[in-house]
């Protein structure tokens, strides 16, 4: 089955979804889990920072332009007849890197940079192409 996060509020859910598209969640979720299932132990893993409000803004308000942007390009795909859809924000580096600032400032730890060369390592397989430009930091 799906795992569903219960949460009180759409505020909730916005910020719920950004601390879920940051590095650093992408890259607890390779080291403990298989990088292909969300699974409750995953869940427990991923820290959740106290925050105030504004903090609670800033990351909804990224959270929700990077679902925005996502819903722009699904991505459907079929599998011994099972349809899919993914929505990709791979992308959006400057949106991963706002929340990745606001992340790591909320957990009291800069783990920006070494990640997105971590992410970057992982995702881009074949250099010379084009279509891994979209990948690759638009600050290089």
């Amino acid at each position: 089955g799906f795992l569903q996060f219960g949460l009180p509020s759409q505020l909730h859910a916005s910020v719920a979804y950004a601390l879920l598209s940051s590095r650093l969640a992408f890259w607890l979720w390779h080291v403990t889990g298989d990088g292909f299932h969300v699974t409750q132990s995953f869940e427990r893993r991923l820290p959740v920072p106290s925050i105030d409000v504004e903090q609670m803004e800033r990351l909804a308000d990224i959270g929700d332009r990077l679902w925005k942007t996502a819903l722009q390009n699904p991505q459907v795909s079929v599998n011994r007849g099972r349809v899919s859809v993914a929505y990709p924000t791979w992308t959006q580096t400057e949106l991963i890197d706002a929340i990745d600032d606001e992340y790591g400032a909320a957990l009291g730890m800069d783990y920006r940079e070494r990640l997105a060369e971590w992410h970057e390592k992982l995702v881009v397989v074949d250099v010379d192409s084009a279509r891994r430009d979209l990948i690759r930091r638009k600050t290089q």
